[in-house]
């Protein structure tokens, strides 16, 4: 796996910093130095954003922004408490108590952002598939939670507190994504030092891929200064969701890899033992996410006319766990064998990116303007990502 990678150059800490990765499962909320994740109370309304999308038609998008909200509020509270005794434990001295927060960062997939802020998703739900906004702007926490109590929270944040909402690239390639490639330093700018490491003349000439896994996982190639994105629908299986077995993100792919090594199943999925590490409803689901993830980065190289030998580095992100071995990728087909040996894992990439994006007003600019130059492979009606998935599905 490779060791060096992009990164982009910040501004000084001055301010303290939360940020809140409102995944399709999961929300994840930092302040860069401590992290808690829970899950989200939206999952109630479907597992992915296309059923939550047919509820909001339905029922309105109240309901959802509602679940969003009080799952922030809870994820707030619990990196307050962890905050205020890693503090404590650790000293005033050595590790600062961060609140009450001058600046918040709120990011998320397109659906998520537009959940957040209370817009319909009624454009996102059929073909052109146009989103009311693509944010990136700047408010302030009343207008996010405007029926909130203020009094009870001034521990954590004011009603002043300044909330950024980072830009989307397009309906389901969003701003967790933009700020994943600000983190990798795919979006934004290159530091010198980085060039110098990777002993190529120009890094920005360089073709790179960044895989970001979730229950909506999105893609983003750079490939000579031009950028390419996806989406596709993964499912929440290596996120945890919908599988029976209590292991997550890479402990389910190595599950996987042993189970084919030891003849607990086939190349097809089908169990061959009655004990086995994992159930056959299980191994059906991540079968299904692991052949959506790589037909869809074999569709956006097919393309971009990249040949994966061509890619120098590919940034693993997203909460798919540090200790993913290469072998175990190459063995389940979630990447073929030349991708699976350029792997650097940035699992808190969209938390990292998310503070470049929050301290520097000029990275911001810069990363704003490559999303909106960014191009946009659609795979709903791709002919060659309908072959590939086919032929991604066995082991």
């Amino acid at each position: 796996m490779n060791t060096c990678s992009g990164s982009n150059s910040i501004e000084p800490d001055t301010e303290f910093f939360l940020i809140a990765d409102m995944g399709t499962t999961n929300l994840v909320v930092s302040s860069g130095v401590e992290t808690v994740r829970i899950k989200n109370p939206q999952t109630r309304y479907g597992s992915d954003i296309v059923s939550r999308i047919y509820y909001s038609l339905k029922n309105g998008p109240e309901a959802l922004q509602s679940a969003l909200l009080k799952g922030l509020l809870d994820g707030f509270r619990l990196l307050y408490e962890k905050s205020r005794n890693s503090t404590a434990q650790a000293g005033s001295s050595k590790q600062p108590f961060i609140f009450p927060v001058q600046n918040i960062v709120l990011t998320g997939n397109t659906v998520m952002m537009h959940f957040l802020t209370g817009l319909q998703t009624s454009g996102m739900a059929a073909f052109p598939f146009t989103p009311v906004s693509f944010f990136d702007y700047e408010c302030i926490v009343s207008q996010i939670f405007p029926a909130l109590d203020f009094s009870l929270w001034s521990s954590i944040f004011s009603p002043e507190t300044r909330v950024y909402l980072p830009p989307c690239i397009d309906s389901f390639t969003g701003a967790d994504l933009v700020c994943a490639s600000a983190g990798c330093g795919l979006y934004g700018s290159y530091s010198a030092s980085a060039e110098e490491n990777t002993g190529l003349n120009d890094i920005k000439d360089s073709s790179r891929l960044l895989i970001d896994i979730g229950t909506n996982t999105e893609i983003l190639l750079v490939h000579k200064g031009n950028y390419f994105a996806c989406s596709t629908a993964a499912g929440p299986a290596f996120e945890g969701g919908s599988i029976k077995s209590s292991l997550r993100g890479s402990e389910l792919l190595h599950s996987l890899g042993l189970m084919l090594d030891q003849g607990q199943m086939d190349t097809t999925g089908m169990l061959l033992q009655d004990k086995t590490l994992l159930c056959q409803s299980d191994v059906r689901q991540l079968q299904l996410a692991k052949a959506a993830i790589c037909a869809a980065v074999e569709t956006l190289l097919h393309e971009a006319s990249v040949s994966s030998s061509a890619i120098y580095e590919v940034f693993l992100c997203g909460a798919f766990g540090t200790n993913i071995v290469s072998s175990d990728i190459v063995k389940t087909g979630l990447l073929n064998t030349d991708l699976a040996q350029k792997i650097t894992v940035k699992e808190s990439a969209v938390i990292e990116g998310s503070l470049i994006l929050a301290k520097s007003k000029e990275i911001r600019r810069q990363t704003a303007c490559q999303a909106k130059a960014t191009k946009v492979i659609q795979l709903a009606d791709n002919s060659f990502f309908a072959k590939e998935y086919i032929e991604c599905m066995n082991f």
